[in-house]
């Protein structure tokens, strides 16, 4: 068994605070364990995997178990929210832009010994990365059904993003008062179709 770091990022944090704070917290929408704990892990292992690349010492991070619930909660009752008023599931992308949206909202990322402002950026950054991530992902999944269904009439995705748009999005996490249904549109239209050659 490895040593635990100090301020090391781990799910099963997460997993015993979350245990303890259903007792404490009355929620018309429960959520079970088991679900969380699935949400969790993916959400702490991705976490990780963008601080890491974005260049961020783990160790220098510290992360706020309540609101990491918190954010988890909110996307699993919109998801709730989707199947019921909707009767769909949600999609990769309007998930992840509910991500994005409590991680900006939220703040759950800082680092131990600087200031308020840090704060900020480091979670825009994390939004940033997960957005532009799921953006491509989702194209590429698309792509591969219409390979895989071989339709010729098909149009392909591409996705449309300069820096000119990564550089208006950084801006605007930082400075707009984006809604969660503007990030999931946003998402859209980044996305646009060609002809299938």
């Amino acid at each position: 068994m490895k040593a635990r770091k100090k301020n090391e990022i781990r799910a099963e944090d997460f997993e015993e605070f979350y245990k303890k704070r259903r007792i404490k917290k009355d929620d018309k929408i429960e959520i079970d364990f088991e679900t969380m704990k699935t949400q969790m892990n993916k959400f702490v292992s991705y976490c990780k995997k963008t601080l890491t690349t974005l260049g961020y010492d783990l160790k220098e991070i510290m992360v706020s178990k309540n609101n990491i619930i918190e954010l988890i909660e909110r996307v699993e009752k919109r998801r709730i929210y989707f199947r019921v008023f909707y009767n769909c599931d949600m999609n990769e992308l309007n998930e992840a832009a509910l991500f994005c949206f409590w991680i900006l909202k939220l703040q759950p990322f800082r680092y131990v010994d600087k200031d308020d402002t840090e704060r900020n950026t480091i979670n825009m950054k994390i939004a940033l990365c997960i957005f532009l991530h799921i953006i491509n992902f989702y194209v590429e999944e698309c792509n591969k059904k219409i390979t895989k269904d071989n339709k010729e009439n098909k149009k392909k995705k591409i996705v449309n993003i300069t820096d000119d748009i990564v550089n208006n999005l950084l801006y605007s996490f930082r400075y707009r008062d984006l809604s969660k249904e503007a990030l999931m549109s946003l998402a859209l239209t980044l996305i646009y179709e060609v002809d299938n050659p």
